[in-house]
């Protein structure tokens, strides 16, 4: 880092340097400037997300066909728009996300020890990247200046649930088991096939489609499935506009193991596969729970689960399903995994 302040030392209304708050037990937070900002949001380390890009991800996200362009060139030009994204910290914003910051540390001292990571790193952009989302890319969280004005409670509660995307990467092992008790099962990456492969749409918290749950058709068959995102277009449609969630489906289909352990999305041609939506299926709801709405994937379910454990004040309120986030908490209670790239 180019520098450290403490915030009380700041007079300035942007800060254009790092910056770190020291918080208690010994964990950080950092502020990333706009240099290590845009080197943050475009690093691979850790990282498969510009990797796994398919070209309509690549069409959607820069508004604009890419008939005849290289995907090395459309993957430069895609990562220039998010570096360009990135902007300065305000004083109030790092304050806002300070106490965010410090109230999920409180929750998770209590109810889920270790989930929490010792440097903390943050991004500010202005949302013109990714549709105004927060998101994570390796190890760093990166926030919108919208979302950054939602107030304290809702930052809380995103800050919980983007920092167990990063969890979850860093401890891989310890991911498989928190989706065990969801009812996942990680199995490695699960190929999509010529039909839907081409059309995926690439959620920068869960880039790799790694995991099945068993599941049963409304005829009671039983069958392994992968949730998958997916376009409604094959291509850049000008009508839709840039961005990903105009073009964005998502559901169920049904996967078989090839007999060497991987797995590939049951049917074979252009013909997009059977979807199942998860309302349509036996045993989705019944092992994910219904805490929430939010279910574009397992690593969404989660996150959500360990979001109300560890922004809320009372979880067996707030959850339908109440014994799940207490389940997922002590599962991190007990992992024994040190964080990738620790000592």
């Amino acid at each position: 880092m180019p520098s450290i302040f403490l915030v009380s030392c700041l007079a300035f209304s942007t800060i254009t340097a790092d910056l770190v708050v020291p918080i208690e037990d010994g964990v950080r937070i950092h502020f990333l400037d706009r240099v290590n900002g845009a080197a943050a949001v475009t690093s691979e380390r850790n990282d498969p997300f510009f990797r796994e890009l398919s070209t309509i991800d690549l069409e959607a996200r820069l508004g604009q066909p890419l008939d005849g362009v290289r995907r090395t060139e459309a993957v430069a030009r895609l990562k220039k728009l998010f570096e360009s994204s990135v902007v300065d910290w305000t004083q109030p914003e790092v304050d806002a996300v300070t106490q965010a910051c410090r109230e999920v540390l409180a929750r998770s001292k209590a109810r889920a020890p270790g989930f929490v990571p010792s440097d903390w790193k943050f991004v500010k952009t202005s949302g013109e990247e990714e549709g105004g989302a927060a998101y994570t890319r390796g190890d760093t969280i990166i926030l919108s200046a919208s979302k950054l004005a939602a107030g304290l409670r809702p930052l809380a509660r995103l800050v919980a649930h983007e920092t167990c995307h990063v969890y979850g990467r860093l401890h891989p092992e310890t991911r498989k088991d928190l989706f065990k008790r969801l009812g996942f099962r990680v199995v490695g990456p699960v190929d999509l096939g010529d039909a839907i492969g081409p059309r995926r749409l690439t959620n920068p918290d869960s880039p790799v489609t790694d995991a099945i749950i068993r599941v049963k058709t409304p005829e009671g068959v039983e069958f392994d499935a992968a949730m998958v995102l997916y376009s409604s277009q094959p291509r850049f449609n000008p009508q839709l506009g840039r961005g990903v969630f105009p073009y964005l489906k998502f559901g169920l289909v049904p996967v078989a193991e090839n007999g060497g352990g991987e797995y590939r999305v049951a049917g074979s041609g252009a013909s997009l596969p059977q979807v199942y939506a998860p309302e349509a299926v036996a045993g989705f709801f019944e092992q994910v729970g219904r805490n929430t709405r939010y279910i574009l994937g397992p690593d969404e379910i989660l996150a959500e689960n360990l979001a109300i454990l560890l922004s809320s004040d009372d979880p067996t309120v707030e959850a339908t399903d109440p014994r799940i986030p207490q389940d997922l908490g002590e599962i991190v209670r007990g992992s024994r995994e040190a964080p990738i790239g620790s000592e």
